[in-house]
């Protein structure tokens, strides 16, 4: 599977082109809360599918359930999940910051084509 990184990611519209063409999107980069918050809860939808939990996951798409529901019992898949969301401008300090979690979502990338996706701020 190929991993890619997608910088200002917004709501996920380019990263959720590429999942759906079979691409891992390893960690997505944003400056917008809300547009990180929904970031996460598509992260999550398509974690809970992926493990087969498709009940679990038509309710949160449908916002019978929120995330913060799903911390109560899917603390560790919430938590990876937020790993692969980072609030962050890019351009500001620390860098080091953003490195380090790139970094770390791509530990095990191994040898695999890296994909840098990039949408253009709608600013």
């Amino acid at each position: 599977m190929t991993i890619c990184i997608d910088l200002f990611a917004g709501p996920g519209g380019l990263g959720e082109g590429f999942t759906k063409a079979g691409f891992e999107i390893a960690i997505s980069v944003e400056k917008q809360p809300k547009e990180c918050q929904t970031l996460l809860q598509r992260k999550l939808h398509h974690a809970l599918v992926n493990r087969g939990d498709l009940e679990l996951a038509r309710s949160l798409a449908l916002g019978d359930i929120t995330v913060d529901d799903l911390r109560v019992d899917e603390t560790t898949l919430v938590g990876e999940c937020e790993a692969k969301v980072l609030q962050f401008e890019l351009g500001s300090d620390p860098f080091a910051d953003i490195h380090a979690r790139i970094s770390q979502n791509l530990k095990n990338k191994g040898k695999e084509p890296l994909v840098l996706l990039g949408g253009p701020p709608c600013q």
